[in-house]
């Protein structure tokens, strides 16, 4: 997109529960990869989806729950990283969890490592590539009923929506032409996620 407008891109490095705060701060233009939560839609303005996209969970290999339902109790142990989509899909479908609620994803794997926690939600894409990165870390279970979901761009809320309508514009054009698809199987491979690693019938 960058190139199409003959701009230099420029990448903040940041976390999804500063993603809001760094667009309504102008220190970034637009954020990819963020679901429009309502939470999220009271403050910032949202593209169409760029790609589907479900929840997950990463669990010990001892844990046999399923379900949603299963994973809703008391003595399951749940990783999120705190005000991300993924703490939204948890609370939302397993209150009675113990959730613990970490600053970056990253911790959470770490917590999950550690044994402190059972489980950790990521949505599909990002599941698959932590288990591409490390085998052993779980297993791979994609709780019924299914919570699908998009990933999505979000911006800045401005009268002038003319940035947003350009995004949004640019960004259906390339799903239509496959672009967007072969874009995030090529960047999939690299840490080893093939296509044929979705689940069967998961159209990105």
């Amino acid at each position: 997109m960058a190139d199409d407008l003959g701009l230099k891109l420029s990448i903040l490095e940041t976390t999804w529960g500063n993603s809001v705060l760094d667009l309504q701060a102008d220190k970034s233009d637009v954020f990819f990869g963020l679901n429009p939560t309502p939470e999220r839609q009271k403050v910032i303005d949202f593209s169409g989806p760029v790609f589907k996209n479900s929840f997950t969970l990463i669990a010990k290999k001892s844990v046999t729950a399923k379900t949603w339902d299963e994973f809703n109790s008391p003595e399951m142990r749940i990783g999120v990283d705190a005000g991300s989509s993924h703490d939204a899909a948890v609370t939302r479908h397993a209150p009675n969890a113990q959730i613990s609620r970490l600053k970056t994803a990253s911790d959470v794997t770490a917590a999950l490592q550690a044994g402190r926690i059972d489980a950790q939600c990521l949505v599909m894409v990002l599941a698959l590539t932590l288990r591409a990165k490390n085998p052993a870390i779980g297993e791979l279970v994609i709780p019924t009923p299914v919570d699908f979901t998009t990933s999505n761009a979000g911006f800045r809320r401005e009268e002038d929506q003319s940035w947003r309508q350009f995004v949004d514009h640019w960004i259906s054009e390339h799903r239509d032409n496959g672009f967007i698809k072969s874009a995030i199987i090529r960047n999939m491979a690299l840490v080893g996620v093939t296509e044929s690693s979705f689940p069967a019938g998961f159209e990105i």
